[in-house]
């Protein structure tokens, strides 16, 4: 993930080597596409509607959920700086696994789990809600 700010953008950077303990659970909605956008006009003297496609169709944006797992002693911070990392700016996500890449903004309120134990170690399951601002994702490489 990379973070924009002052008309830049940062580094991009592992989060799951970045921030101790956090682990990517599941990545939804990275192969939804929003609805074309294109333009549509009916007329009461008119059978049909008139549509005009642009040449380079854009998308609505959709929405793109992370479930991220936070472990270990000190998960509780990790957290806290994961959450202030996402919050207040674009990032960019590159999923490695597919070779795509997506612009978002956490867009929702964050969902967190009870705190659980699994093998003696403390952990939550937190659900993360962005919108993907393109509406699709880009193929990378």
């Amino acid at each position: 993930m990379a973070r924009y700010e002052n008309d830049a953008w940062s580094d991009e950077q592992s989060i799951e080597d970045s921030f101790e303990g956090l682990r990517v659970a599941t990545v939804k909605g990275l192969s939804d596409k929003g609805k074309p956008r294109i333009y549509t006009e009916t007329y009461a003297e008119i059978d049909g509607t008139d549509v005009y496609i642009p040449e380079e169709i854009k998308r609505d944006s959709t929405e793109i959920e992370f479930e991220i797992l936070f472990m270990g002693n000190g998960y509780r911070d990790v957290y806290d700086s994961f959450v202030e990392f996402i919050t207040g700016a674009k990032i960019r996500y590159h999923d490695t696994c597919r070779n795509r890449q997506l612009e978002m903004v956490l867009n929702d309120s964050i969902e967190v789990s009870d705190e659980m134990l699994y093998g003696g170690q403390p952990f939550v399951m937190a659900s993360f809600k962005f919108l993907n601002l393109a509406g699709h994702t880009i193929k990378v490489g």
